[in-house]
């Protein structure tokens, strides 16, 4: 009989059996006997529960040069990313009287993308300055009347603080109608439109969300032994797995840190040229294949 363990080995999920001679059975207590005949019990059920074709373990360095063999080939797995992506929030609670862009529509910076409804704030504006003006005639009469002697400086600086606040209050109005009409930030194309015409969504609620498809940014890891040779500037191909074509890209920025675990540095870059009929989401590979060769001689 034996002391059993099933050990299990992560990531590769591959299972080793311990097992370490003991002394003859005679030598051992009914208590002992009992105990070690479970182990041998529990010995059994590991091996049954072994997947097929998982019994031999694969030890570290086998991994390690599995690792190695895939990054001498100079191609990484990388994303296309935009630059630009950003979701438009409603500044106010107010209807929805324009809304011309649909999904997939493209669009130029400066236009507008939504209008609310804002008459009811529009006839505030158009009553704070009608405020005002009755206000400066007050302080200007204040002013006159202190000139000849019939008035006192209270008059006078009462007055012209209640100019100063109409005017404050003007400006809060007009703070708020600029939220009547959402801008384009950037020329791109409408990702997913949350509202259309009618509409009365809550304030601060997802209007628009937008993308600026001509600046594409390729993201991607490494493995950290290439830095010694990584330089910003650096071009290689990036190959689209949606349209199945190669495009020239060059090396833009390198990560700050490198993770310990995978030890990979992440790595962003950009096409050389922007190409056709690619968008952001598509997927490719990042091919150093020429600049590893050349590291390996």
């Amino acid at each position: 009989f034996a002391n059993t363990v099933c050990v299990q080995q992560r990531p590769l999920r591959n299972y080793r059996i311990h097992i370490s001679q003991e002394r003859d059975v005679a030598m051992y207590s009914p208590n002992e006997l009992r105990k070690r005949t479970a182990a041998a019990l529990l010995l059994a059920n590991c091996l049954l529960a072994l997947p097929v074709g998982l019994t031999a373990a694969v030890s570290p360095a086998a991994a390690e040069d599995a690792t190695a063999s895939s990054g001498a080939a100079g191609a990484i797995r990388g994303l296309i990313k935009a630059t630009q992506e950003v979701t438009i929030s409603g500044g106010m609670v107010s209807r929805i009287t324009v809304a011309p862009f649909k999904e997939g529509d493209t669009f130029v910076k400066g236009d507008r993308l939504i209008a609310f409804d804002c008459t009811q704030l529009h006839a505030e504006r158009d009553g704070a300055r009608a405020a005002l003006r009755g206000l400066r005639v007050t302080y200007q009469s204040n002013v006159k009347l202190k000139r000849y002697g019939a008035g006192g400086s209270y008059a006078v600086n009462t007055a012209l603080a209640d100019v100063d606040k109409a005017i404050a209050n003007i400006k809060v109005l007009a703070a708020r109608i600029e939220y009547c009409n959402v801008t384009a930030p950037f020329s791109g194309r409408i990702v997913e439109a949350h509202v259309s015409v009618h509409e009365t969504p809550a304030i601060n609620a997802p209007l628009l969300r937008l993308v600026n498809d001509d600046e594409l940014e390729l993201q991607f890891v490494a493995p950290s032994r290439w830095l010694t040779w990584l330089r910003p500037g650096l071009v290689f191909d990036f190959s689209v797995d949606e349209t199945g074509k190669s495009y020239p890209a060059e090396l833009l920025r390198i990560g700050a840190v490198v993770d310990p675990g995978s030890q990979t540095v992440r790595l962003r870059g950009r096409f050389k040229s922007k190409p056709t009929g690619v968008l952001s989401g598509m997927s490719g590979s990042a091919s150093f294949q020429s600049r590893v060769a050349a590291t390996v001689r």
